[in-house]
Order: C-alpha cells, then sequence, then structure tokens
C-alpha cells in the first residue's frame, strides 16, 4: 500500500506502525536463527544445510559486510566439493568476525543473537563505517533493545531452562513494530479500523471488503464450547461480529464519499465474494433511503495472450563464425561430439545455445546422486576393474597400446571379490560426486548413498558375469578411448568436421572389434529404420544407436588399416538382469557388423552434417515439445 501511495500526496500520516519482521535485519537475524536451529553434528563437528548456508552469504547484509570476493570463494568451495553439509570450521576460517559469529554453535541463544547485531551496529567499536543505512540502523537498534528486555526477562528467571530453539521461537512472536511520525491533522491518514473510533472523515476508501477479510474470519481461541458460552452469556463470534460492524458503520457515519473495493476474482478457496456490509448497503439504499445512490464500478485489465514466438538465430555474422570454429581450417579450432550431434537433431536452437555460443546453466549443489552421477560411476568402475587387468597382465600391441586377455578365472576373482569391487566404487562414488582427489581416501559409503553404491555392484557384477558367461575368453583393448586431434568427417559439400569420441570400451572376440557403449538408462536397442535416427519429428530419437554407429565411423577413420570386423554393442546394464542383449536390430535385422549399415548411415550422418553447417539453413526451434522436458534452455524458448 506505501509504495502505491502517488508521490503528488506530500503529507501521508501511518498510524499503524511499521513491523521488523519485514526487514532485512530481521532476515538475517531469522536465517541465522533457521541455520542454529537445524544444526548438525557429526564427529563432534558442526555441519550446516548448504541452503541454509547459501541464504546468509548472499544475504545483502552480509554481502558488505564481508565482501562479495570472500563469499564467492566459499560459495564456488561448497559447489566445487559438492557439500550438501558444511562444516563450521570451514565457514569460520576466513577472517571475519561476523561469520564466526554467525557460525558458531550458539550456547547462549541470547547472547548469539546480540552479538550478530552488535556485529551489524559495530557498537563496540564505533558507528563509523557501519554497512547499514539510516533507516536499517534504526531498524537494527530497536531489534536490539527488544533482544536486551527479552534477555533480561530470561535472566531474571534462571531457574526456567531455556534453549536456544525455545528462545528463538519466543523471540520471534514477540511483536517488534517501529512508529511512523507524520501530521494526523492534514493529508492521506493510513489507519487499521480500530483507530478510526472517534474521528470523522469527508472522504474513506475502504480496502479489502471482500467477505472474509472484512470482518475478518475469527475462530475463538477457547477451549469452551460454542453452545456453552452461548448459554452463560460468554462473548461469542457474533458478538465479535456485532463489534466489527458496530466499528464500520461508525466510521462511514459522517463521510460524505465512500468508496469500498473489492476483489472479485475467484481462485482456489477465495471466492471473490464482496462483504456483507456492501449488500446491506446496497438494501439500505435501494429500499428505505431510495434519494441516494450507489454507484458501482467494475475496474478490469484488458489481458492479451500473445502467441508463443517463434525463435530464429540465423548462421551469419559472429555466429557463422563460431560455427565454422567445428570445421577444418579455423584458427581456433573445436571438436563436435556424439551429444552435440544428439542434442541437435533434438532441437537446433539448444544445439546452437550450448555448443555455438557455450551457454550452461550454473552447477548446483547436489544433494542425491542422479542418474547422470549414477552412470559416470558405473562407467568408471568399469573402466578401472579392466585397466587394472591392463596393469597386471597386459602386453604390448601392434599400436603401441597395451593389451589384455580376460579370461573367465579373471573376472571369477573380481565377481568373487565383493569387498575390492566395493572399494573401486568408493573411489569413484568419492571423485564423482563430492569431487575430492582420486589420491584421497574414500570414506565409507553410508546411508542413501550405500543403498546406491550397492546398486551400482549388483550392476557391475552382472555385467562381469555376462562377459565371463558369454564372451570370455576375449581381449581387452581400452576403456574410455579417446578419439580426437586432427579427426575430420569430409562431407560431399566439401566441408571437414572436426569431431572427438570417448568409447567406453573397446576390446576382440574372435574375428570382431567390440565398440561398447554402456547405458544406465532406458535407451532402445531397436529401430524401425536408419532414417528415424536423424528424425527431428520423432518424440524420442534413438539416439545412443545413433551414438555407436557414430563410434564405429570415427574409429574407421581413426584407424584405417585395422582388419577386425567392428562390431556395435550397446550394454543396457538396466536390463542385465533380464532380456540383456546388446546387438543392435535395424528394421528387425540383427547388426552384427558395421559393414551391414555403413553405406546408409553415413549417406544420412552426411546429410545431417550438411544441414547443420549450411548457413542458409537458421538454427530453429523442435516442433516436438517432449524434446523439451529436460532442456536448460525452455525458460528462454518459454516452452516451460
Amino acid at each position: 500500500l506505501i509504495y502505491s501511495i502517488p508521490e503528488e500526496l506530500e503529507n501521508i500520516n501511518i498510524t499503524m506502525g511499521y513491523s521488523l519482521r519485514n526487514t532485512s535485519v530481521a532476515s538475517l537475524l531469522d536465517a541465522a536463527m533457521n541455520l542454529q536451529r537445524r544444526i548438525r553434528w557429526s564427529g563432534g563437528h558442526a555441519i550446516y544445510y548448504h541452503v541454509e548456508v547459501a541464504a546468509i552469504l548472499n544475504h545483502r547484509l552480509v554481502l558488505q559486510h564481508v565482501g562479495k570476493e570472500v563469499v564467492d570463494t566459499m560459495l564456488a568451495d561448497m559447489q566445487r566439493k559438492n557439500m550438501a553439509y558444511v562444516s563450521a570450521e570451514l565457514l569460520t576460517c576466513k577472517g571475519h568476525l561476523m561469520l564466526e559469529h554467525i557460525f558458531t554453535p550458539a550456547t547462549d541463544a541470547g547472547a548469539y543473537i546480540e552479538q550478530l547485531l552488535e556485529d551489524l551496529l559495530d557498537i563496540e567499536v564505533a558507528s563509523e563505517g557501519t554497512t547499514l543505512t539510516k533507516l536499517e540502523r534504526e531498524y537494527a537498534y530497536h531489534y536490539y533493545t527488544v533482544v536486551s528486555r527479552l534477555n533480561d526477562v530470561v535472566a531474571a528467571h534462571s531457574s526456567v531452562e531455556l534453549n536456544a530453539s525455545t528462545y528463538f521461537t519466543l523471540l520471534s512472536k514477540l511483536p517488534i513494530s517501529i512508529p511512523f511520525e507524520g501530521e494526523p491533522l492534514s493529508g492521506l491518514q493510513v489507519m487499521g479500523v480500530l483507530e478510526t473510533r472517534v474521528l470523522d472523515f469527508d472522504n474513506i476508501i475502504i480496502l479489502s471488503m471482500n467477505e472474509g477479510a472484512f470482518p475478518k474470519k475469527r475462530v475463538a481461541s477457547s477451549f469452551i464450547p460454542y453452545n456453552l458460552r452461548k448459554g452463560y452469556n460468554m462473548a461469542t463470534t457474533e458478538h465479535q461480529d456485532s463489534i466489527y460492524a458496530y466499528y464500520f458503520y461508525r466510521m462511514i457515519a459522517r463521510a460524505k464519499r465512500v468508496y469500498m473495493l473489492y476483489d472479485s476474482r475467484t481462485e482456489g478457496l477465495k471466492r471473490g465474494e464482496m462483504s456483507r456490509y456492501i449488500y446491506q448497503l446496497k438494501y439500505h439504499y435501494s429500499h428505505l433511503l431510495p434519494n441516494y445512490q450507489i454507484d458501482e464500478y467494475a475496474v478490469a485489465h484488458s489481458i492479451k495472450v500473445e502467441k508463443q514466438p517463434v525463435i530464429s538465430i540465423a548462421k551469419e555474422g559472429g555466429v557463422a563464425e563460431r560455427l565454422r570454429q567445428f570445421l577444418r581450417g579455423t584458427d581456433l579450432p573445436r571438436s563436435l561430439s556424439a551429444s552435440g550431434l544428439k542434442t541437435y537433431l533434438n532441437c537446433p536452437l539448444q544445439f546452437y545455445m550450448q555448443y555455438v555460443e557455450a551457454m550452461s546453466v550454473e552447477d548446483e549443489i547436489s544433494e542425491a546422486v542422479d542418474s547422470s552421477v549414477f552412470g559416470t560411476i558405473y562407467h568408471n568402475v568399469m573402466a578401472d576393474i579392466y585397466n587394472d587387468f591392463i596393469e597386471k597382465y597386459g602386453v604390448d600391441a601392434e599400436n603401441g597400446r597395451r593389451n589384455v586377455k580376460v579370461t573367465r578365472t579373471m573376472l571369477d576373482e573380481v565377481i568373487d571379490d565383493v569387498e575390492c569391487v566395493m572399494q573401486y566404487i568408493e573411489r569413484e562414488f568419492n571423485m564423482v560426486f563430492y569431487h575430492a582427489d582420486k589420491n584421497v581416501q574414500a570414506p565409507k559409503l553410508t546411508g542413501k548413498n550405500s543403498i546406491i553404491g550397492h546398486t551400482v555392484y549388483t550392476y557391475i557384477r552382472q555385467t562381469l558375469e555376462y562377459d565371463r558367461d558369454n564372451y570370455a575368453p576375449f581381449v581387452y583393448h581400452a576403456s574410455e578411448e579417446r578419439l580426437g586431434g586432427e579427426l575430420y568427417i569430409s562431407l560431399p559439400s566439401g566441408k571437414d568436421v572436426r569431431f572427438k569420441a570417448f568409447i567406453d570400451r573397446v576390446d576382440y572376440v574372435g574375428d570382431s572389434l567390440r565398440i561398447i557403449d554402456y547405458k544406465t538408462g532406458n535407451d532402445a536397442v531397436e529401430a524401425s529404420s536408419l532414417d528415424v535416427l536423424f528424425d527431428k519429428k520423432d518424440k524420442k530419437i534413438p539416439g545412443a544407436i545413433m551414438q555407436v554407429l557414430l563410434y564405429c565411423r570415427l574409429y574407421s577413420i581413426m584407424y584405417p588399416h585395422q582388419q577386425y570386423k567392428m562390431l556395435p554393442l550397446i550394454y543396457r546394464v538396466r536390463y542385465a538382469f533380464s532380456d540383456f542383449v546388446p546387438i543392435l536390430e535395424i528394421a528387425k535385422r540383427a547388426i552384427i557388423s558395421y559393414d551391414d549399415v555403413k553405406e546408409e548411415y553415413e549417406a544420412l550422418l552426411d546429410k545431417v552434417l550438411d544441414e547443420l553447417f549450411d548457413e542458409s539453413v537458421p538454427f530453429t526451434q523442435t516442433q516436438v515439445p517432449e524434446h523439451c522436458e529436460y532442456c536448460d534452455f525452455k525458460t528462454i524458448c518459454k516452452r516451460n
């Protein structure tokens, strides 16, 4: 209401006072009290929930007092280490007394709040250099006086034990407000209903004249039932309603003009009904006082729902220059990946934002292991197991790499050694989820993370057993095989597109070189045709098939002289306990060699790449809403 008053009105008197609950000082203290209420202890050390820590560090008063650089460093450190809970020692080691006082466990709640207010006011030092404005300083001072009085009362009743949580609750219940100064005899008077008693006004504007708000719906806070109160002539809700009716009619008794405003909108439980007093006045003036008139106006805003804008980015100027960085002959080379190509097929505009402009969402602290982290842990542990085979039993290969012949016995040893596999998982968990260094000792998994760790173990065990029962012995070559550098796909248009790839696993079985892609999701291994792999109108593009076939093409370019038959496989570990068939199926035909689809697949791939790098074809939004469901940029497109 105060912010809505026109600037033309110079004289304003507010009689109700301003609650300190709405001030920045109160919001900081509330955040500090929430922090102390939810403190946890681990190994004798205090830890705080990251959301509450971030709320305090991002508070304007803390930012001004401590400095943005210090706060940004602390938040970045929490994010980098994915710290769901932050130790008090980490938060108090930055050399700032205010942070030390806020993040020290409160043994005496009263002294804790007093200390924070003193930090804001600089009472013990001087008033100079404080970060508060004059108004905020007044707020802090009034808050300080209230806290001091409450502490005196608590000290006077020292026999009553008052813990920190109770003290904070008691403080939050205190009605703390600051009175405004104004001229009560001129200008606009902003008043409550009770303050209008025995006062007469020529012009009155009454807001919120809705039933339930005026009069306010009240429930008697008493253990005495309504019928007993009524029978013994005690005050009831009807009595309260009659008192409020008196206040209303007394307020408008001598007024010349009365404006009553109510909201007619119906939303949820709000009925948009006018107050009973408006109905009473309409009855009185239409039947008892017909010479007087009530004017009714409906104020409505014309709301136009605009059509969703169509976003199209032309490949010209700086956009075209950045796009050319993926082609041969640029000074700032960049490489396209299978993930980037899948993004383009899902939505060209998303590809533009994510890969051309390198836009990304800010990383957040993850409290739980999501599907991406789960998959990364699984991938890394599988790589660790097979790479350890190379370390122990590997022999030099022709290409300068080391291979190892994996036998059933070797796989049985790993499968039976549960503790060893769990150590792999704990180490990767520590590195992937907590972003710890590889050489840091990984702690034992607890709680939900322990359940997730054992789920990863069951997937790994099933994968190893499948390898043992169906393929062992086989020759393992590499995990996370990197293809890159000067790796180009030449297009019919004459352009050479630079690519990079990381193949989950490469091994040899008989006369086949197996290109294996691990998938922990629900990716398909069947497709009705090769065309659907590049169909941007398909609701669920079989991207995993397109990806592993792309790996085969890149591998054949990277190693053109290898003589083995390339076999693309997708290990869907989710189905390792039932229908675990890694062989691709296109048009109901099993793909036992990349050569089976090579010609048609590469022609379709070249066509899509030519379109991607055709500067006359703009980046446009996808026409399939399902592709927007998990997009990080859907708010920009207004597809959310």
